[in-house]
């Protein structure tokens, strides 16, 4: 093995004739795992974040509000609130290299890192300063892992950038016949706005930001169909990978702050719709009812909500159940938030084993990027 710390990257390895790929083989995800803060009450956050002293009463009734009818339970948070409105890491173990580590350290559980040879890592918001070389170089030289591509890294593609990832590891699997890491996380409250005006015109789309946005990370472990034999348990095997874009800015920073607009839950359900789940659904040739599993991105209730009606989704209770309940638990995770419900389904299947059942990873947000993967259980 390896010594973590060691540099291995290498651009472009001979291919030696045993490692010949068919391009259609298939491509496999072969664990799940996730990272999640230090957790505090919703009300409390809200309540420290916009203080009566700070930012006045009326303020601070409206951000209370906004909390009980969001219904988020607790919001998983990187920052010291006991140093707010300084911010500051409550934990040095969770600076963004920390957490690429870990990561890596707990898929090696199931694989040989020596079979790992691409690693894509996706953020939007972060902690981490040192910016050169790239996070995901850092990570690759920190685990020893052995690259045979270099390391891929996506910054500020919304909610819906680990599916963007995802399809290039995807891809790379194919034709490398190695396994790959995808590493998507956020630390949203990093960024939380410290200073609040009264008067301020975007003060509502200010506070919706700051309220909704929580802290976490999942990393994807893809194998080749050559690897599946190492594992006995079930699988999800991948489909179809689709992304799209479609120019719009109601989730948008301005001057260094994130805005997101009310209008939100009524124009992203549609294009969702549109761009992602109708084409997916007509090159698979299957309908709503035929998924099991739906992963879907936790823009906010209301955004499910829409999003479930009969008009789009046309989704039961029990389909999204999964979502509303992680969106209600932690807020909206941002670009790992559909994988913590995937993380759900995948563990879920050690203990309970899976029939052979479709599932979408449905992503969505900011740009506005969209992505889907499909995956079919193998048993």
């Amino acid at each position: 093995m390896t010594e973590p710390g060691a540099a291995h990257f290498v651009a472009a390895l001979p291919r030696d004739e045993s490692r010949q790929v068919r391009s259609s083989q298939s491509v496999y995800i072969a664990d799940v795992c996730t990272i999640l803060p230090k957790r505090v009450d919703a009300a409390e956050f809200a309540d420290i974040v916009f203080s009566k002293d700070r930012v006045g009463a009326r303020i601070n009734r409206i951000a209370a509000k906004f909390v009980d009818a969001a219904g988020i339970a607790t919001r998983p948070s990187v920052i010291d609130l006991d140093r707010f409105p300084k911010i500051a890491l409550g934990d040095r173990s969770d600076e963004p290299l920390c957490w690429g580590e870990r990561i890596v350290e707990r898929l090696r559980s199931s694989i040989c890192l020596d079979d790992v040879g691409f690693l894509g890592v996706v953020y939007n918001n972060s902690s981490h300063r040192d910016h050169v070389p790239s996070l995901a170089a850092q990570i690759a030289l920190k685990t020893g892992l052995r690259l045979d591509e270099p390391p891929h890294q996506h910054t500020h593609l919304g909610c819906a950038a680990p599916l963007f990832s995802l399809e290039i590891a995807t891809d790379y699997c194919r034709r490398r016949d190695r396994a790959a890491i995808v590493f998507c996380f956020d630390q949203n409250t990093w960024h939380v706005i410290t200073d609040f005006h009264p008067d301020d015109p975007k003060l509502k789309q200010k506070m919706r930001a700051n309220l909704l946005f929580s802290d976490g990370a999942v990393g994807l472990l893809l194998i080749p169909e050559s690897m599946r034999r190492n594992y006995t348990r079930p699988l999800p095997r991948i489909l179809d990978n689709v992304t799209s874009f479609h120019a719009g800015d109601l989730m948008r920073t301005h001057n260094g702050d994130f805005l997101v607009e009310r209008d939100v839950p009524k124009v992203m359900p549609p294009l969702v719709m549109e761009k992602l789940v109708r084409p997916a659904m007509a090159r698979l040739e299957i309908a709503t009812e035929d998924v099991t599993e739906w992963s879907i991105h936790q823009g906010g209730s209301a955004v499910l909500d829409e999003l479930c009606k009969e008009a789009h989704l046309g989704l039961t209770d029990e389909q999204a159940i999964r979502s509303r309940d992680l969106f209600h638990r932690y807020g909206n995770l941002s670009g790992p938030s559909c994988l913590f419900v995937l993380d759900d389904y995948f563990h879920e299947s050690a203990v309970r084993p899976k029939a052979p059942e479709l599932g979408l990873v449905v992503g969505f947000g900011a740009g506005y990027y969209f992505g889907l993967t499909a995956y079919q259980w193998d048993v």
